[in-house]
């Protein structure tokens, strides 16, 4: 699933919700391993042991996606480069 596939209906009995399915299998299991590729500032979280979830950055204008880490760490991701501060 993408995010693309939000409220399409597939065939099925009701539209795909992704936010809801997201939170749904984010909140069951653990993350087990963080990816950041270089270049891009995509970012993997393999979530349990058969969802990954793939932040893919989508413009190089804006800021794609954003953490905030324990301790007031950000990360995020802006023009394909990480970027770090602290609150």
């Amino acid at each position: 699933m993408c995010s693309g596939d939000h409220g399409h209906p597939f065939g099925l009995p009701e539209p795909v919700n992704a936010e809801r399915d997201a939170m749904e299998w984010l909140s069951s299991s653990p993350v087990s391993a963080v990816k950041l590729i270089e270049g891009t500032a995509d970012i993997v979280l393999d979530v349990g042991s058969v969802f990954r979830l793939e932040i893919i950055s989508e413009s190089n204008g804006y800021q794609s996606w954003s953490i905030h880490g324990p301790e007031g760490a950000c990360y995020a991701a802006h023009g394909g480069r990480l970027c770090k501060w602290v609150e």
